[in-house]
């Protein structure tokens, strides 16, 4: 209760606040490392996705290095795994070539002493010789065909493996590569970048 006296009207009653943002979002770093650089001042306007500053961490930066040569190593290590079966494929199929060729002659000495040995052109001996050497490169061209299939096998195995390897280190390493795209810490959604007590938020 005060006296009433005469002076001018106002239409608004002065009052003191706070004036806070609806939506605060508070910025946490993914990865931890030391301010390298900052790219926005105090009340920017940012949109999603932009630059705010960027962190080093040697020990990340350096993980990365050592899984980028593992995948090259793996590389190098499946491209001579490859060409070396591919090698080891053109020699068995030349040995192929060899006793397949070996075999044909040996079939025809024997057809042509079988039939000298049935008119008793030839003795038994000479005859049991050459049906001896015709059953021997029978058979080696089976254990060839054998050795050539196994080996076949086997190298398609080892690449699976390799390339199972080499794809497993490529994962690691975008695993890795995002880790330290992270370094950069970017604006989550748009807004004003503010800083207050080392606390950042929009």
């Amino acid at each position: 209760i005060s006296e009433i006296t005469k002076g001018p009207f106002i239409e608004y009653i002065p009052v003191n606040g706070v004036v806070l943002p609806l939506t605060t979002i508070y910025l946490d770093a993914l990865e931890g490392g030391r301010v390298e650089e900052k790219y926005v001042d105090d009340g920017t306007i940012m949109k999603k996705g932009e630059p705010i500053l960027r962190l080093s961490n040697t020990d990340l930066e350096l993980e990365l290095v050592n899984q980028e040569t593992n995948v090259y190593n793996l590389l190098t290590q499946m491209q001579i795994a490859k060409n070396s079966a591919e090698q080891n494929t053109v020699t068995k199929l030349n040995q192929m070539t060899d006793v397949e060729n070996a075999l044909k002659e040996a079939e025809r000495v024997y057809k042509l002493d079988k039939h000298l040995y049935d008119e008793k052109v030839i003795g038994s001996q000479e005859f049991q010789k050459a049906k001896n050497d015709y059953d021997y490169q029978l058979q080696k061209k089976k254990l060839t065909q054998r050795i050539l299939q196994q080996d076949s096998i086997s190298t398609a195995q080892q690449l699976n493996q390799a390339q199972q390897s080499y794809k497993g280190s490529q994962n690691a390493l975008a695993v890795m590569r995002e880790k330290v795209g992270d370094l950069i810490v970017r604006a989550p959604v748009d807004g004003q970048w503010r800083e207050r007590r080392r606390t950042v938020f929009f």
